[in-house]
């Protein structure tokens, strides 16, 4: 016991009692060492909120548990887990205080004096404090009819719905879950925001797509939800919106870190993306030292993630040596694509060589390419074959590949050909650059075939592992968008237009989602720096008003010739990209014209490199 009005003592102080919380917590017991775990609802609420009888996934299925792990797991029902954990506790000794008493508002001081205050008035102190928040703020709709009796975030007992029009959002594991444990007494619909279930597990993926198939579930695709009406939700699709009567709508969208509350302790996300996490060493330590971030609210949700994290980050903070649950993994992967050095070696060597990487922290590289595989493949080996799936992204970590992308689809038809189609274009790639992002990012085939050139290893990684990874690092998002674009418009404008005219004009770009049926752009309207503007037109039979660096130029175009209009003394690169990708340039500063076949896509460039305008 303290004195009155005394702050109570810890050694390490835990906030959050989920799997990773009650993991440290179980470790700290274990060494003896003075400690406190507070949970501001029930005693791994995180698996209290599952609906009753979810089977909990032990996941990741190729990550082992510590072997000395003092809090066991075993995949099995929700009520199986709770029971084993609830018995694991008490058998550690853990110090568990539950409640919303032991919310915690705020912490104060530095390392090895923190002060933390909790919701009853109490006070506690603390040299060290690990937060394992995990990810409670559950993201809601703000739209018309949001607030109506049907709309909801939470499914308990699927047992209580019979006989019901059921409507799930979301296609995480979450929505998936519930859709699957529903349908067989409900009429039960999906709404697909995309076509597939990138972030879903595997297994989860499989049973939807056997019940899609045998109509148990209704799949709405390319959907967003618009608004709810009673007894309704409506949705815009591909095909306008759709009217679904429902009652009962589950919204399962997701949740957020705890942004906020991490801004007042000094530790903010990696960017402003409301998806995005703070960034942690490889001890878990954050940037204000002595506070420590383990499992979700690092973006590492899976039980076996949150387990291990718990354990380890005791073991560090104790200076105990611990060796990662994935470095056997990890060791293996790249011994078998003969890579010699540690793993921390090789993972330093990853950042460094691919820019795409270097922004990431150790923990989420580690995790990133334990999800991947490593190729090592030989010359004349083929890694990707035109018109097969996207599945991957493919990056270079040694070594060079060769991209061939026919001249025009025609050109590469094995049936009739195409007698005017020209020599397939072909370049290089080498080691630190990625490819496969094109097809993957728009969910398209591969439009081009990829041979290795020498021997190489490569970054082989999958779809859900990307996405994953754009959400949680802004600047990993920027690179892909922006070289997905280059390549776009290099494919359009073919290989008479060099490379940095096409990098300045890519790193303009800015990208926008338009739903099925939103206008684009209206004849007498146009884009300039980023913003609708008046008093022009499209490319394509209208008038086109394009700013360059304070002056003024107007480009009208009388099929097949385009007319420029410049200023006097001011210098444009004008491009109007034909059939397979031909293009006109002009170049001057009075008026000129040229011929060219035109499909409505062009652009006018200032020569200084600085891009002022595109039409569609």
């Amino acid at each position: 016991m303290t004195p009155t009005g005394q702050a109570e003592p810890f050694e390490i102080l835990i906030v959050g009692g989920g799997p990773a919380g009650l993991a440290a917590g179980a470790e700290a017991a274990r060494q003896g060492v003075p400690h406190i775990v507070l949970e501001r609802g029930e005693l791994a609420q995180v698996i209290v909120w599952y609906q009753k009888q979810k089977l909990v996934m032990s996941e990741p299925a190729d990550l082992p548990l510590h072997q000395d792990h003092p809090l066991k797991f075993q995949e099995g029902p929700r009520e199986a887990v709770l029971q084993a954990w609830t018995d694991g506790t008490k058998a550690a000794g853990t110090n568990v205080r539950t409640g919303p008493a032991n919310e915690v508002l705020a912490i104060e001081g530095s390392k090895g004096a923190f002060t933390i205050q909790l919701r009853a008035g109490r006070r506690l102190t603390a040299r060290h404090v690990v937060l394992a928040l995990g990810q409670s703020n559950l993201n809601r709709f703000d739209c018309p009819g949001a607030d109506l009796p049907h709309v909801t975030y939470q499914l308990s007992d699927p047992g209580e719905h019979e006989d019901q029009k059921i409507v799930v959002v979301g296609v995480g594991d979450a929505g998936i879950e519930n859709a699957l444990a529903l349908c067989e007494k409900n009429e039960v619909s999906i709404v697909n925001s995309g076509t597939e279930f990138p972030r879903a597990q595997s297994r989860n993926q499989d049973l939807l797509y056997r019940a899609i198939a045998a109509k148990q579930v209704v799949h709405y695709t390319n959907a967003q939800v618009k608004r709810f009406e009673e007894r309704a939700i409506i949705v815009g699709t591909n095909e306008g919106e759709v009217r679904i009567e429902a009652d009962l709508v589950i919204c399962r969208i997701g949740a957020r870190p705890p942004t906020e509350f991490l801004k007042r302790l000094g530790i903010a996300p990696a960017s402003k993306d409301p998806n995005a996490v703070p960034p942690v060493s490889e001890t878990y330590e954050s940037v204000v030292p002595g506070i420590y971030l383990v499992g979700a609210v690092i973006g590492y949700p899976l039980i076996k993630n949150c387990l291990n994290q718990g354990y380890e980050v005791v073991r560090y903070i104790l200076r105990q040596p611990v060796e990662p649950a994935d470095e056997p993994k990890l060791r293996s992967m790249f011994a078998n694509a003969r890579l010699p050095g540690s793993v921390t070696g090789n993972l330093e060597s990853i950042k460094r060589t691919i820019p795409l990487f270097a922004s990431i922290t150790n923990v989420q590289l580690r995790d990133f390419i334990g999800k991947a595989r490593l190729l090592r493949t030989e010359p004349g080996e083929v890694i990707i074959k035109r018109n097969t799936r996207a599945d991957a992204l493919y990056a270079i970590l040694e070594g060079r590949v060769t991209v061939a992308i026919p001249d025009s689809d025609a050109a590469a038809d094995t049936v009739y050909g195409d007698a005017e189609a020209g020599a397939p274009s072909t370049f290089d790639l080498e080691s630190g650059q990625f490819f496969g992002e094109m097809s993957l990012l728009s969910d398209r085939l591969h439009g081009g075939t990829v041979t290795a050139k020498a021997t190489s290893v490569v970054v082989w990684a999958p779809r859900q592992a990307v996405i994953t990874l754009m959400k949680k690092d802004a600047t990993v998002r920027n690179i892909l968008d922006e070289a997905f674009v280059f390549r776009r418009l290099r494919n359009l404008m073919g290989q008479t237009v060099p490379n940095a005219e096409v990098q300045a004009l890519a790193k303009t770009a800015v990208l926008e989602t338009f739903e099925a049926g939103a206008t684009v752009f209206s004849e007498g309207d146009h884009r300039l720096a980023g913003r609708p503007h008046h008093d022009g037109g499209r490319l394509g039979g209208h008038r086109a008003a394009m700013q360059p660096i304070g002056q003024q130029a107007h480009l009208a175009e009388e099929l097949p010739r385009l007319q420029v209009e410049g200023a006097r003394g001011t210098r444009f690169r004008v491009a109007i990209h034909g059939v397979r990708g031909g293009i006109g340039v002009w170049d001057g500063d009075r008026h000129a014209a040229f011929q060219d076949r035109v499909q409505g896509v062009g652009s006018c460039v200032p020569l200084d490199d600085h891009f002022t305008g595109l039409g569609a």
